[in-house]
């Protein structure tokens, strides 16, 4: 698979090469003989399991799947803009996307190096901060922002006393703001933003999925106005 090699990417074993070109791991494969192709892709974090991560590719309408190196730490979120630096080992055919559980051939997985968080390209917040607190009655202003597709997005609330689907639509980037009034029950309300990110036919056949998920939230509590206490004077 070819998609989010970039140009500038070449095997190991192609040229020579220091050895901060490539790391321990890929070393150790160099020296048993296996092919390594460097691999460098920017692209967004969709789903996460432990350290492994898809890696959606914008401009390929992919993704990648991200499993760390050995030694490597690194932490990401769903949404982040991420630079994923690393190889891709050719000793296996196939492995299993832990993700999904599907088994993909060895070409969509990057054994990343390093993972540099560029910046936010699917976010969802409120005015106020997630995590404030907001009166019962009090207005509040829900953000989100979508970054380099059109893509459908669904927007819920999940209250005490159910849950609210707030938008359904199919959304070019930018960044949208609603404004409501926050309701009763008090309680805690989480927002969750779905993002139906388009697949490619090339990338991912129907048959399995046509579109790869992003999920963002945002918690907030409603509670009663302050009370007031009246005093004597």
């Amino acid at each position: 698979m070819s998609e989010g090699v970039d140009e500038a990417a070449v095997s190991c074993l192609s040229t020579p090469h220091s050895p901060a070109r490539c790391s321990s791991s890929a070393q150790r494969l160099l020296a048993s003989g296996q092919t390594v192709e460097r691999r460098d892709v920017r692209g967004i974090v969709t789903r996460i399991k432990g350290m492994a991560f898809h890696l959606y590719l914008p401009e390929r309408r992919c993704f990648v799947i991200i499993v760390p190196s050995e030694g490597v730490k690194y932490s990401v979120s769903p949404g982040d803009y991420v630079r994923v630096v690393g190889y891709t080992p050719y000793v296996y055919l196939v492995k299993i996307d832990p993700i999904t559980g599907l088994v993909f051939t060895v070409g969509w997985f990057i054994w990343a190096e390093k993972v540099t968080v560029l910046g936010k390209a699917v976010d969802l917040w409120v005015d106020k901060g997630c995590g404030s607190v907001y009166s019962v009655g009090e207005r509040i202003q829900v953000f989100f922002k979508l970054s380099f597709v059109e893509a459908r997005v669904r927007l819920i609330v999940d209250k005490p006393n159910g849950r609210v689907l707030i938008l359904d639509r199919v959304l070019g980037p930018g960044t949208y703001r609603l404004g409501g009034v926050v309701g009763e029950p008090p309680g805690r309300r989480l927002l969750t933003l779905e993002v139906r990110l388009p697949l490619s036919e090339e990338c991912m056949p129907p048959e399995y999925y046509e579109y790869e998920p992003l999920l963002c939230a945002c918690v907030f509590d409603a509670v009663w106005g302050a009370g007031l206490i009246i005093k004597d004077h």
